[in-house]
């Protein structure tokens, strides 16, 4: 099984899968895809730049979006787009271009996901470097910046409640754990319900998408989506048919999107 192929190397192929498409859909995960993961997640921001590239891309394509496991409002201050697609808590809440909230979230799960909320927040108080994050639908526990031996006591605090809890799962990601409910709903469901809502079930003309994602929860879409799909700081181990290094290599390749559509 051969491995991805560098985006930049393959553009052209990629160009001319983008200019045949009678309408193209852009997608783009947000941490360590268009910006860089920092030690504490909330000093996260688009730069000024990405963000001007981004709004050029979304005026020339027929959808354009950002799917992100944050919350659904901390996505959206932190890109700052507006009229563009907002899919948070990893598939589980949306938010249209008209600004209307959709939420994919079952009452049950709400319900559960508050009380492993207040099991965990008691059980993690005092750890040092060691930050819990609702997002609603789920909840990261990250630590990032915290001593390796109080990363080991707070993994064995999460592991511990997501044993005690029914109905709950647990995704390792970079120097984090999320918590979130057993359910189908993920990143692909909620790219697929946009698609399906944005092109109607009349509307017979080719889509093209593109997915550009650097976590775990992007490989569901990397295997399910038929299109461009580009892992950002991987080259093996994945579904994706390209790569890239960087969130600046995804900057240079938003600008080769841009030069072809518009």
């Amino acid at each position: 099984m051969t491995g991805p192929i560098h985006a930049l190397d393959g553009w052209k192929s990629i160009g001319t899968e983008i200019r045949r498409a009678p309408r193209l859909a852009l997608f783009s995960d947000f941490d360590g895809t268009l910006v860089r993961i920092r030690r504490h997640p909330h000093h996260v921001v688009l730069s000024h730049p990405m963000r001007r590239l981004l709004a050029a891309v979304a005026r020339h394509v027929f959808i354009a979006g950002i799917v992100s496991g944050r919350g659904i409002s901390d996505v959206r201050r932190r890109a700052g787009l507006r009229h563009i697609w907002y899919v948070g808590a990893h598939g589980f809440f949306l938010f249209t271009p008209g600004n209307r909230l959709i939420s994919l979230l079952t009452a049950r799960e709400r319900k559960r996901m508050r009380s492993v909320r207040w099991v965990l927040a008691r059980r993690l108080r005092g750890l040092s470097g060691v930050l819990l994050e609702p997002k609603g639908a789920t909840l990261a526990v990250h630590y990032r910046a915290a001593a390796p031996g109080i990363a080991d006591r707070a993994g064995k605090i999460v592991a511990g409640v997501v044993e005690e809890h029914q109905g709950i799962s647990l995704m390792p990601g970079k120097k984090m754990w999320e918590l979130l409910p057993n359910s189908h709903t993920d990143k692909w469901t909620a790219i697929s319900f946009i698609l399906r809502r944005t092109r109607g079930r009349s509307d017979r003309q080719r889509l093209l998408p593109i997915f550009l994602g650097d976590d775990v929860t992007d490989e569901r879409v990397f295997s399910k989506m038929d299109g461009i799909s580009i892992a950002v700081g991987k080259k093996h181990r994945t579904a994706a048919r390209f790569y890239l290094r960087s969130p600046a290599e995804v900057g240079r390749f938003l600008e080769r999107v841009k030069q072809a559509v518009g």
